[in-house]
């Protein structure tokens, strides 16, 4: 029993150390870089097209003693195209609705209009307001309008990179 023990002094008295992979120089540390922060800019650069489909009501007053409300449902087609300048977004669009007066009292009538966008890239929204030019045939009333138009909304879908 003591001739084991003593075998497995020497045995760990004489072990050399290990040099895994030689001695070679180690690898250098890796260099940690930065994140580069990504811009939530969206490009809205691009034709878009559409739908309009909705109800209006009209109050036209004539003179203090005659006024009349109509209700309308409203369904066309928009183009347009935008060309986005970094903050800035500008463009021109087209629209053309059909306009169905309640019980349909008035046939046939439509609108076009053709108007200059401006609006501010904010990522995922774009508000905006447009200025142009509209022109209302009234149909069977016989009638045609022309006159400026100006309105804002915003938009949340963005044509995708």
């Amino acid at each position: 029993m003591n001739s084991a023990a003593l075998i497995a002094a020497v045995a760990v008295m004489t072990a050399v150390p290990a040099f895994a992979g030689g001695i070679a120089d180690t690898a250098a540390s890796p260099q940690i870089v930065p994140a580069v922060p990504v811009s939530a800019r969206r490009d809205w650069s691009g034709f878009q097209a559409g739908l309009v489909l909705g109800t209006a009501t009209t109050t036209t007053r004539f003179s203090p003693q005659l006024q009349f409300d109509l209700d309308s449902m409203r369904y066309g087609l928009i183009a347009r195209y935008l060309q986005d300048t970094g903050d800035v977004v500008l463009g021109g669009q087209l629209m053309y609705e059909e306009i169905r007066v309640e019980n349909d009292t008035v046939e046939g009538m439509t609108r076009f209009g053709a108007s200059l966008l401006a609006g501010y890239d904010m990522g995922r929204l774009l508000p905006h307001a447009h200025l142009g030019i509209v022109r209302l045939d009234t149909g069977e009333i016989g009638t045609t309008e022309t006159g400026s138009a100006t309105a804002s909304a915003g938009c949340s879908r963005p044509r995708r990179a």
